[in-house]
């Protein structure tokens, strides 16, 4: 398995994270993410690093938190010592500062942050680059008093900064929160989830506190529920959008709701006997703990793995597409990108029937009726029906 993108990052900042891979998705940028917790003892130095010498970039998320992490320290060091400085991008995505040790392995290089360089412009245009590909076009606006660029959004308010600390702004510029937040992450279900002083809460569109910034850690709304921990690194589980408890906490990591049901494991990531389920928005186990692996669902449907290989499930958890394939992603417009025992991509719909043949070297999912392929040295876009686009 060839990537394009090696993304390193602390497991405190997924939901910036999950942002930038759904960003990658739309434009057909192929990346690999540790996201059950791989970087363990047991798997780094066969997953990991193998990972890391197949990535053609090394994008590392630069944060308070990646800055004390073990695993992501390691793997600076060895992507510095493997691709050289023309291959690694630093995204600073929390206004803060390296420590001196980075600052010594990212010197020379252009670093970037997520407030002046936003995700879906800057950032996959910087990394389109770096693989030679077209850039994409976006809408750049700049607040009324000019303090702040920012790629323009009618739907949403958008994150500014000055300083080192955020607030937000409208589509038209108007300064609504001023510059008082850690870190801003974008409005889900009308909540925002903001940072102060490594704590967590929410507020409205009005920039008022609505949850309380207490958590040590917290993802966006999705279902009217938002999955929290009251310490770093402590177990997890769910609020409401009145900041009450609605499902204990007892996972050691979770994942958002999609669907109406939310990946959960019952073991620390990385553990060889740690297994994942699903659970409904009441905190009941509907699907019970034996998957090694598992994405969210997507159209009724989710990519889990079990002894090795991928298959699809249904919400019952019946098993609809079997468990064949090496790789597998979600189902997007009615088509899911997944990989044979030899590595080649084909696109499938929901019975698990071959719609476009496994010719593939790589492959991303679906987004306004188009996807992004590799074959051999050429990269492009294919129709539903498999043919080239533009």
């Amino acid at each position: 398995m060839k990537y394009d993108v090696f993304i390193s990052y602390s497991r405190k900042d997924t939901p910036i994270a999950d942002q930038i891979c759904e960003a990658f998705e739309d434009v057909g940028i192929s990346y690999f993410i540790d996201r059950q917790g791989i970087g363990g003892a047991f798997e780094f130095p066969e997953v990991l690093a193998k990972a890391i010498v197949d990535s053609q970039v090394f994008l590392y998320l630069a944060s308070k938190n990646s800055y004390t992490s073990k695993f992501t320290n390691s793997e600076i060091t060895f992507a510095f010592n493997k691709k050289g400085k023309n291959k690694l991008l630093p995204y600073i995505i929390d206004g803060s500062e390296m420590p001196i040790a980075q600052e010594f392995i990212f010197s020379a290089i252009n670093r970037r942050n997520i407030q002046e360089h936003p995700i879906s412009s800057t950032l996959v245009n910087d990394i389109l680059t770096l693989l030679g590909r077209d850039v994409v076009n976006n809408s750049i606006a700049s607040t009324s008093d000019g303090k702040y660029t920012f790629e323009k959004d009618t739907n949403q308010l958008v994150s500014i900064s000055e300083n080192g600390k955020y607030g937000l702004a409208d589509s038209n510029g108007r300064v609504i929160v001023p510059c008082v937040y850690d870190n801003i992450l974008p409005f889900f279900q009308d909540l925002a989830r903001v940072s102060q002083n490594r704590r967590y809460g929410y507020i409205n569109r009005r920039g008022q506190v609505v949850i309380p910034i207490k958590f040590g850690e917290a993802y966006s709304f999705s279902h009217g529920l938002a999955a929290v921990s009251l310490q770093p690194e402590g177990l997890m589980g769910f609020i409401n959008q009145n900041g009450q408890k609605v499902i204990d906490f007892k996972y050691p990591l979770v994942g958002d709701f999609s669907d109406g049901l939310a990946t959960v494991w019952n073991g620390s990531p990385g553990h060889p006997n740690s297994r994942c389920g699903f659970i409904d928005t009441k905190g009941r186990l509907a699907i019970s703990f034996q998957y090694e692996r598992a994405n969210g669902f997507r159209q009724g449907l989710a990519a889990v793995m079990q002894n090795g290989k991928w298959g699809f499930i249904d919400t019952n958890g019946n098993i609809i597409v079997p468990f064949v394939f090496k790789r597998a992603r979600s189902f997007y417009e009615g088509l899911a990108p997944v990989s044979d025992l030899s590595g080649k991509y084909k696109f499938i719909d929901r019975e698990g029937n071959t719609v476009i043949p496994a010719i593939y070297d790589d492959a991303a999912v679906f987004k306004q009726g188009k996807a992004w392929v590799k074959l051999g040295q050429r990269q492009f876009y294919i129709d539903h029906n498999g043919n080239p686009v533009s």
